[in-house]
Formats: C-alpha cells, sequence, structure tokens
C-alpha cells in the first residue's frame, strides 16, 4: 500500500503495474479544488503515457467550473474505459469525448457489498437522520423541522457517517432537539446499525445506497449531484431542497413511506442488474490482461 500524500512513490507503482483502476468516488471535479484534479490527473496522464490500461470502476464525473478542467478531463476518458455510477456522468463522459462504446451504466461500489447486509423482515420504528454541518440559518430551518416532526415519530436518531466531518455538527443539533446522536468506527457498525432503521432522511449519499439496498424508504436533501441522480429514479419526489425543508414536508414524506419503500425494490432491482454488468465488465477488463 502506498499513500497518496507520495508521489514520487504513486507514480512509481503505478509505472510496475500493469493497469490501472480507480475504484468509486467523484475524483475528478473540480468543485472541491483545483489542486485535487491536477493531482490526479497528473497520475493518469503518466498511466496512459506508460500505456497502462485505466479503468473507472463505479465512479462519478464533475462537476466541473472550469473550462480548463472539461479539457484536462477529455484527454484522460478518450484513453480510458469507464464503468460509471450513474447516468449524468456518463452524460458528461460522452459529452467530453469519450467514444460510446467506452461508457457503461453501472452502479456505485457499495451496491456490491449486498452480501454484508443484514436481512430485512419489516420495518423498524426508528428514523436516522444523517446529517453534515451546515450555515446557522440551515442549522435553523432543520432544527425547527425536525423538532416539529419529533412527536410525530416512534423515535429519531441523528447521525454522523463521517465521524471526523459531521460529529460535532450532530451532537450540537441532537443535544438541542434532547434525541440520541450516533457515529461509526467501523464498516460493520454501519452495516448492523441499518437493521435496527425504518427510514432514512439524509444529506450522505451512502446511507441513502444502504437504505435502497435493505429497501428501507429514505428522503434526500438535495446538497450533492449524485444525491440527486439517486432520487432522479423516485422521480424526484423523495428530494428536498434544505430551503423546502418544514415541518409539513417531512411529515409528508414521513406518511409516504410505505409508497416509498414499494418503489425502492424496483430501483434496487435495476441496480442489481447494473451491478452484474460492472462485474461482468471488469472481468472483460481483467482478461484483456492476459
Amino acid at each position: 500500500m502506498v499513500s497518496r500524500e507520495s508521489f514520487p512513490r504513486v507514480l512509481a507503482q503505478v509505472r510496475e503495474s500493469r493497469a490501472l483502476i480507480v475504484g468509486g468516488g467523484s475524483l475528478l471535479q473540480d468543485v472541491t479544488s483545483f489542486r485535487s484534479l491536477a493531482y490526479y490527473f497528473a497520475i493518469l496522464r503518466f498511466a496512459l503515457l506508460w500505456g497502462k490500461p485505466v479503468l473507472f470502476y463505479g465512479c462519478g464525473l464533475g462537476p466541473f467550473k472550469r473550462a480548463l478542467s472539461r479539457w484536462m478531463v477529455s484527454r484522460v476518458l478518450r484513453r480510458s474505459f469507464l464503468l460509471l455510477r450513474d447516468e449524468e456522468s456518463c452524460h458528461l463522459a460522452r459529452q467530453l469525448g469519450t467514444r460510446p462504446s467506452r461508457v457503461v451504466l453501472g452502479v456505485d461500489p457499495v451496491f456490491l457489498l449486498q452480501d454484508l447486509l443484514p436481512e430485512k423482515k419489516d420495518l423498524p420504528q426508528k428514523v436516522a437522520v444523517f446529517l453534515r454541518a451546515v450555515d446557522k440559518e440551515k442549522e435553523e430551518i432543520l432544527f425547527r423541522s425536525l423538532r416539529d416532526l419529533l412527536p410525530r415519530v416512534p423515535e429519531m436518531e441523528l447521525v454522523a457517517f463521517h465521524r471526523e466531518l459531521d460529529g460535532e455538527f450532530v451532537d450540537g443539533l441532537a443535544t438541542r432537539l434532547g434525541v440520541r446522536s450516533r457515529s461509526f468506527e467501523k464498516s460493520e457498525e454501519v452495516f448492523a446499525y441499518f437493521r435496527e432503521v425504518g427510514m432514512v432522511f439524509s444529506m450522505r449519499f451512502h446511507p441513502l445506497v444502504l437504505a435502497t439496498m435493505l429497501e428501507i424508504p429514505w428522503v434526500a436533501f438535495d446538497v450533492d449531484p449524485k444525491i440527486r441522480a439517486l432520487a432522479s429514479l423516485f422521480s424526484g419526489e423523495n428530494l428536498l431542497s434544505l430551503e423546502g425543508v418544514s415541518p409539513e414536508a417531512l411529515t409528508s414524506l414521513y406518511e409516504k413511506r410505505y409508497l416509498l419503500a414499494e418503489k425502492g425494490k424496483g430501483v434496487k432491482a435495476l441496480f442489481s442488474t447494473r451491478s452484474q454488468v460492472m462485474r461482468e465488465k471488469l472481468f472483460d477488463f481483467l482478461q484483456l490482461l492476459g
């Protein structure tokens, strides 16, 4: 294993390899920082210059704020094989000049972990709210809406999916609401936790993925393009903007939880099919290496 902080060692490892597989995430985007994009672009360009086949496996693309970013990424994508996790990323790849034959619609790699998830026979009563830090104005909107929803649900728990990023905010809001907060140290704890959950509200993407896999109804806050892409499979009816959050909106969606769960079964089946396609395409790629 090589730390990404050691760029020369990463390049040395790439040069010694037979191929480069980019697994998961949205590494090629410039919203977080252009510096991050430049780092991964450099690695990919060297890999291609050295004749290493490149496969994007379950990745997302974008968004891009800069024309330069789009040009850089197009230089890499045109010579790579792409198994992308959502339709928006596939569309963007084709816009950037990738041949359609090299672009395959897949799923987020978390969908491949079905065997690790607990079996569920019914929907428990607990409502899990996965939050990330927001500004004071949005925090107050969330506080008022969750406070008014609280008496209408049997049990509510606020959850920090990424403890180091979200923990302080989640703990503070949970204290104000008088409910429990939760965080995790190991992935096994996350999987086990979903056995207790009957509905999910989330600002984080992967809790929505896990909820879909377990046929748990969910509502997403529109804070991320990949969340928006996933919610589009439900016709966007379980997607809320933070500005549009209200006790009435949350309550209405909570009361539709069984309908959302039924729709989720169809989405799960769709992703199961895409997961199988991804496995087959990965096998084909590895076969090409000999």
